[in-house]
């Protein structure tokens, strides 16, 4: 038996998280990775590999159009739209 639903569930410590501008994504950087997920159904809609927390602290950015997101400080940036 479920408690619950498996949306806007993270795997273990959330080491950052951020939202769009536009509020329609969430970046999520978790102990298995970063994620881009529908801020209206918390799905996970994409996984940005290889990625995996070195720090304790991160700092994850969008840009102002959504188009772009940022990982520091490692200065790693990903199209969202890919």
């Amino acid at each position: 038996a479920r408690l619950g639903s498996m949306h806007f569930r993270a795997d273990g410590v959330i080491h950052a998280l951020a939202a769009s501008a536009s509020g329609l994504w969430l970046a999520l950087l978790d102990d298995d990775g970063l994620w881009l997920m529908d801020a209206r159904t918390g799905r996970k809609v994409r996984e940005f590999k290889p990625f995996r927390p070195v720090h304790d602290r991160h700092h994850l950015a969008f840009s102002q159009d959504g188009k772009w997101l940022s990982v520091l400080p490692q200065g790693t940036i990903y199209s969202v739209e890919d």
